[in-house]
């Protein structure tokens, strides 16, 4: 991965979606570098959300949730955990949630004009 890039690509969208698995109670090590390097640029003015897969705990989620709030990023929804493999209900979720995204950044966009 190139965290130049991931994070030249942050600094130009609208909109961060985020997402880690959870690993011992934490966000994945490599996620994790980039939430870090990516808090450093002071992304302001975003939209974000969070979501993660997760066997026995799924802190991930809530730590991400953190970490993009502490960049100001405004968050929509509380994010979304998934335990294990996602069914059809989760994937219903994301799509949902990919739509509340898509309306939050076209009412941006309408105020801009």
């Amino acid at each position: 991965w190139e965290l130049t890039r991931i994070a030249s690509e942050v600094m130009d969208a609208a909109a961060i979606a985020f997402g880690s698995s959870t690993l011992i109670r934490e966000i994945m090590p490599m996620a994790s570098a980039v939430l870090t390097y990516l808090k450093g640029l002071r992304p302001v003015g975003k939209a974000g959300f969070a979501f993660g897969s997760y066997g026995w705990t799924g802190e991930a989620v809530g730590q991400i949730n953190d970490i993009l709030g502490a960049m100001k990023i405004e968050l929509i929804g509380e994010g979304i955990k998934i335990r294990y493999v996602p069914d059809s209900d989760d994937l219903a979720q994301c799509f949902d949630l990919g739509k509340q995204i898509a309306e939050e950044l076209d009412k941006r966009c309408s105020n801009e004009e």
